[in-house]
Order: structure tokens, then C-alpha cells, then sequence
């Protein structure tokens, strides 16, 4: 009679195998035979090499008035253990993408050893630690424990996928929480376009596209391929297309909130100031003037949902009026010689001069330029006052009187020439990518529009505006 094959007997299997009688090859945390059968894989505490048998802790500590353990049917409290049995009945009843987690219930390990991943080797004595590597049992119960490898059963993680379009804009959203964001302000606000923004843009799809085409028209100005640039203004025109039809569309039905049309309508107007105007455009409308109307549309937005977006999270865009007076003082101050512009008849009058060109105006159109120039003189010293921030300077064009801008679009000479003192402040804010080289650009136009007489209040802005001067705001 041949002699028996020794073999080493190992007492670490889990549980169900072992009521089952049949061999368990340890792969923790669900062996092979419960994965293929579905069934419930429980383990009993560890026991170290060199100490035979299996634990009884558990067992005993259950049966005990000490276990509390939630899968256990005693009212004490079980810490011996290093997975609780549970009736594997009650994963039957659950859906398939919660079998694998219902099966597994895992609590503080009480041993720092790691099973070994041991099998008996068939025809010789020992045991071989090569088969199943560790590697191999870890891929294992990886597949068992993320995606199922049982046979019919369907993964529970639904496959995401994604085109080259959708990657492309999750790239300029990652942009623009990175660098377009602190590109746009130097206020107060700037953390609202960081987070608030974002959040509303992907809650919906108009504040979306107004993002996705700034980002995009910011990001052609970082690279210099000509290639890569037409590309991104490309996609860029694309988004502010759909944006304004968008918002179009909004307006009319009138929506209860208005955080995504004011979050919109305030991106689309700063796409509008990094577009430059055509040759034939560029010859009418003075580049800053140009942005007289997107002023007013977000002024008429706010108007119209202001008891709504007053109290929504955009609220900081708005809590930026100007509410102090500041005097003249240690910093860059209008030149006095200004207020002689808004007499009823200049110190020039004397020079031949026709109907139009406001050499004489009557007293209520003197009125209203002496408004203006107060109203200049009250944003210009909070301004270089209080550290050049960007909704400080805008105060100008949003709260001038409406005669005057009105005056302006008409390009009245007095008018024109009190808008390059405001020129002034834009140039300051030259460092950011959207502004650069507008003051330049619409104080030469002016500078066309007008002649000789208005040379004398026209020295000193130009002197600041195509002069070398500090700038602030951010290009990245």
C-alpha cells in the first residue's frame, strides 16, 4: 500500500467552507468558493503561525453578555473578531450592485499580521508561498470587490464616457478656477468668480458657455501659435454664440432666480471688453465707448432680479458702491484747470466755431457736465485712494448721468474729452489681459475726433495714457 501524501492542514479558511466541508483558499476578503457561489465569507479572528487551531474568542464572546457588534445577535459589545458573521439570507433579498458590500463586514483589526496566501502543495511536503502571488490574490479581490467577476452579474459602476469635446471643456473649467478667475477682478469679488461662479455654471448651461468662452478667448492670449490661437478663439465664438441665445431666451421667460443670468450676463460683458472692434467698426466707436452697452445690460439685469440677487450668493458683485467722499490728497489728483471745461462758454469762445461743436452750450447742458465732473471727481479719489480697484473705476460709467453718456455716444466734444480723464484709471488697470491697450486704442480715436481747441485739457491725460506708467491687474 503506497504511503500517504503528507500534507499541512490549515486552519485559517473561513467559516462557510469550513460548514461546507470543503477547501478555502484563504483569499481574503471573499474566498473563491463564496464568490462563485454568492455566498456570505466570514473569517474568525487570525491565529499567528505556530499557534494551531481556531480562535474561539468571538465565538465565546458572542454567546457572552459582552458583544454589541450590530451583525451579532447579543447585546454586548465584540472586539476579538476581525469580521462579523451576518445571515446570508439577508444579502439575498438585496439588489445586485449591493451584494458584495452586504457580504463584507469589516471592524478594527486586532492583529498585525497578514494571512498568509498559502497552499498546500500537491505531491511533496511544505508549503509553497508562490501560488496565488500576492499580487494575483490581490487582483482578485479587487475584481470581487469593485466590478463583480461572478458569471451574469453586471458591474455596479456605470462605464463614463467622454468625447474629446467634453474633455476639452473640462479643461478650460479647470482653467478658470486656476488662473481666468483672478484675471478678471483685483476686488473684493474675486472669490465669487473662484467658486461661486464655477458652481453655478455647472447647475446650468448658459453660465456655462459664458465661462467656457472667456476661459477659452483668455487662454488664446497665453499661447503663440498662431494655430493654437485661432483655435481657441474658435471655441471661444462657439460657447458666446450659444451663450447669448441663451440668454436671449432666459429673458424672456423670466426665470424666479437670477444668479445664472447676472453670473452670465457679467462674463459675456468681459468677453465684449477683450474684443477688439473691426477697422470699420473701430472707426465709429471708440473701443471703451463700445462698452457703454454692456454696462447697461447687466445694469438692466440687475435692476430686474434685484430683490432676488441681492440675497443670492453673487451678492458681493454688487456690495461694492461707492459710499464715502475722499478729499484730495497724497495721490495722483485731477488737474484744476479741468473745471473750466464745464463753463457755459470756453476761454476759447473767441474762435470761430459752429452749432455743434459745444464751444457755447446753453446752462442745463453746462449742468449736466458739471455732474459728470463731480461724479468723476468722486471715483477717480477712491480709486488712486484706495489701491486701483477695478469696480471702483467701473462706478463711473455705471452711475454717470444719462445725459451725459448719452452726450458721449453722440460724441460730444465735452463729453469725449471728460471720458479720457476716465481713460486715465483704465490704463491703470492695463495689466489685465482684457483691457490691454484699450485706453491707448480709444484716446487716439478721440483724439481724432477732436481739434485744436481742445488741446489744452488734453495734454495732461495723455501725458498718463501713452506715457510709461505702473499698472496693475493680471495677464495669467
Amino acid at each position: 500500500m503506497p504511503p500517504k501524501r503528507r500534507h499541512t492542514k490549515s486552519r485559517n479558511g473561513c467559516m462557510t467552507c469550513r460548514r461546507r466541508r470543503v477547501k478555502c483558499d484563504e483569499i481574503r476578503p471573499i474566498c473563491t468558493n463564496c464568490t462563485r457561489r454568492e455566498l456570505d465569507c466570514i473569517y474568525t479572528a487570525y491565529c499567528p503561525p505556530g499557534r494551531p487551531g481556531i480562535s474561539r474568542t468571538h465565538s465565546s464572546a458572542c454567546a457572552s453578555s459582552s458583544c454589541t457588534s450590530s451583525s451579532c445577535t447579543s447585546s454586548s459589545s465584540c472586539t476579538s473578531s476581525l469580521l462579523c458573521t451576518s445571515s446570508s439570507s439577508s444579502s439575498s433579498s438585496l439588489p445586485s450592485s449591493q451584494v458584495v458590500s452586504s457580504r463584507l463586514r469589516i471592524l478594527p483589526l486586532q492583529q498585525s499580521h497578514i494571512p498568509a496566501l498559502s497552499k498546500p502543495r500537491r505531491g511533496g511536503g511544505g508549503t509553497s508561498i508562490s501560488a496565488p502571488t500576492p499580487l494575483a490574490a490581490l487582483t482578485r479581490q479587487l475584481d470581487s470587490i469593485l466590478i463583480g467577476t461572478r458569471s451574469g452579474t453586471p458591474s455596479p459602476l456605470a462605464r463614463i464616457s467622454l468625447s474629446k469635446k467634453d474633455l476639452d471643456n473640462l479643461s478650460l473649467l479647470h482653467h478658470f478656477t486656476i488662473r481666468t478667475y483672478s484675471s478678471l477682478t483685483n476686488d473684493k469679488s474675486v472669490e465669487v468668480y473662484r467658486t461661486e461662479i464655477p458652481r453655478i455654471a455647472l447647475q446650468n448651461e448658459l453660465t456655462m458657455n459664458a465661462l467656457l468662452a472667456v476661459t477659452a478667448l483668455h487662454m488664446s492670449i497665453t499661447v503663440e501659435e498662431p494655430v493654437i490661437v485661432s483655435h481657441y478663439q474658435m471655441i471661444a465664438a462657439g460657447h458666446y454664440d450659444q451663450a447669448l441665445r441663451s440668454l436671449r431666451a432666459e429673458i424672456r421667460e423670466r426665470p424666479k432666480s437670477g444668479d445664472h443670468i447676472l453670473a452670465a450676463s457679467t462674463l459675456i460683458a468681459f468677453y465684449g471688453f477683450a474684443c477688439k472692434m473691426t477697422s470699420g467698426e473701430a472707426s465709429q466707436v471708440p473701443r471703451v465707448i463700445g462698452w457703454i452697452p454692456l454696462f447697461d445690460g447687466v445694469h438692466a439685469i440687475i435692476k430686474e432680479w434685484w430683490p432676488l440677487v441681492i440675497q443670492g450668493d453673487l451678492k458681493p458683485l454688487l456690495d461694492q458702491a461707492i459710499t464715502r467722499t475722499v478729499e484730495d490728497g497724497d495721490f495722483l489728483t485731477l488737474p484744476p484747470s479741468l473745471t473750466a471745461l464745464v463753463l457755459e462758454a470756453l476761454p476759447t469762445s473767441n474762435v470761430a466755431h459752429g452749432d455743434s461743436d459745444e464751444v457755447i452750450i446753453d446752462a442745463a447742458t453746462a449742468a449736466v457736465y458739471q455732474r459728470a465732473l463731480k461724479h468723476l471727481k468722486i471715483v477717480w479719489n477712491n480709486f488712486w485712494a484706495t489701491g486701483y480697484k477695478l469696480a471702483t473705476a467701473w462706478q463711473f460709467i455705471s452711475h454717470a448721468p444719462a445725459k451725459y453718456t448719452h452726450n458721449l455716444q453722440q460724441y460730444k466734444p465735452r463729453a469725449l474729452v471728460i471720458f479720457c480723464y476716465f481713460l486715465c484709471m483704465v490704463k491703470k488697470l492695463d495689466g489685465f489681459w482684457w483691457a490691454k491697450g484699450s485706453a491707448r486704442e480709444t484716446f487716439l480715436d478721440i483724439e481724432k475726433k477732436l481739434d485744436a481747441r481742445w488741446e489744452p485739457w488734453l495734454e495732461w491725460p495723455r501725458n498718463i495714457i501713452l506715457g510709461d506708467c505702473e499698472v496693475v491687474g493680471s495677464q495669467s
